[in-house]
């Protein structure tokens, strides 16, 4: 046994358990999810280190890929919507695009994979400053 910290490489190849119980290196999508939403599956926890989703955290991660895979029959529906020219059809569905892209936020948010939830502020504040000071060119109008 090595003393010290784990290195980041040696956490990328920690197993974690998925859904059924087997261990393997990430969480296989869960046998609910159709083709796209387990696309999204794959696609979420491969931009993640190993072990960033535990098996408690299996369902958020479910929920978020069905309603990401949603979210182009929702728009589908609202362009319909639109060209048929039925205002009231076009606000319900608008309406409910805005409840699932809230809903989607939200769990990015608890599964610490938004921006929001994975900087600190002091580091972003900084970051934003610096950003800022490099994009404006430092010219003096009055002179």
């Amino acid at each position: 046994m090595t003393k010290g910290r784990v290195s980041a490489a040696a956490k990328s190849l920690a197993l974690t358990m998925n859904i059924s119980g087997a261990a393997s290196l990430r969480p296989e999508p869960h046998e609910d999810l159709d083709a796209d939403e387990a696309k999204i599956w794959r696609h979420v926890v491969r931009r993640m280190p190993a072990d960033w989703f535990p098996p408690e955290t299996h369902v958020l991660l479910l929920m978020y890929c069905k309603q990401v895979a949603g979210l182009p029959y929702i728009d589908k529906l609202i362009a319909e919507a639109r060209k048929a020219n039925n205002h009231k059809e076009w606000k319900q569905l608008v309406s409910l695009r805005r409840l699932e892209c809230k809903s989607i936020a939200m769990l990015a948010t608890k599964m610490r994979l938004a921006q929001q939830s994975s900087y600190d502020k002091k580091v972003a504040k900084i970051a934003k400053n610096k950003s800022i000071k490099e994009t404006i060119p430092d010219v003096h109008t009055w002179s």
